[in-house]
């Protein structure tokens, strides 16, 4: 299997109301942080929250999201997507805190199709420089798309 450039990110992140100071992991003692069991969110908050914070687990990111609309937990630990959704619902009262990791999507296809490869690599080089993948995130995200590698 090979991939391509990356066309787009996902960021995850940590949510919580505007009000609420918070700016990092060592923020986290004493809130109650929602997350999806079983994804790579949770992991990511297991190893980075400090000793103190409680650990809301939820069956899926629907259910969290709801959670933190109703100040059932503090914070939210997701997709940076998932605010749009937010934002949507509830405009102004939630923000992004900080990241806890990135990741970068690219397209799979079949190994050793030099020029399919190219093909793509060429066109999300170009939706880059023109724009529409940055737009289409912003749409999407409700935010700019961070910089993200070009090869």
């Amino acid at each position: 299997m090979a991939f391509s450039s990356p066309y787009s990110l996902i960021r995850t992140v940590v949510f919580g109301p505007s009000e609420l100071e918070v700016n990092g992991p060592e923020d986290l003692v004493g809130k109650r942080v929602g997350v999806a069991r079983g994804t790579t969110v949770e992991i990511d908050l297991d190893r980075t929250a400090p000793e103190g914070t409680e650990i809301v687990r939820f069956d899926d990111d629907a259910t969290s999201v709801v959670a933190l609309g109703a100040g059932q937990i503090d914070l939210l630990a997701t997709g940076d997507h998932r605010f749009a959704v937010l934002n949507e619902r509830f405009p102004g009262k939630f923000e992004t805190k900080y990241d806890l990791n990135l990741f970068y999507l690219g397209l799979g296809m079949r190994r050793g199709d030099a020029d399919w490869q190219h093909w793509v690599d060429t066109w999300v080089f170009l939706n880059h420089q023109n724009g529409t993948l940055g737009g289409i995130y912003k749409k999407w995200v409700g935010d700019d798309m961070p910089q993200i590698p070009s090869f």
